[in-house]
């Protein structure tokens, strides 16, 4: 009750994916793409792309996980 006088709602994961739906779509991509440039038939090109395209997506996960807030309990807590 206190939380709805100041304004201030506790953060859920649904508000998360509406806040961050752009980086979590961003990943997924860059995650397909890695997946699918390693399977290239030239042998260096592919796996180079799949290294980069990886590397891409690992920052992208850095990203969303220092936007997701900090809560001590509910639903959200289980994804920390």
């Amino acid at each position: 009750m206190g939380d709805e006088k100041s304004g201030v709602s506790k953060p859920t994961l649904t508000r998360f994916i509406e806040d961050n739906h752009k980086l979590i779509s961003t990943l997924a991509i860059l995650a397909a793409l890695s997946a699918f440039s390693n399977n290239l038939p030239e042998k260096g090109y592919g796996k180079i792309l799949s290294f980069l395209f990886f590397t891409l997506s690992l920052l992208v996960c850095v990203e969303i996980e220092l936007n997701f807030p900090y809560t001590t309990g509910g639903r959200l807590y289980w994804f920390q």
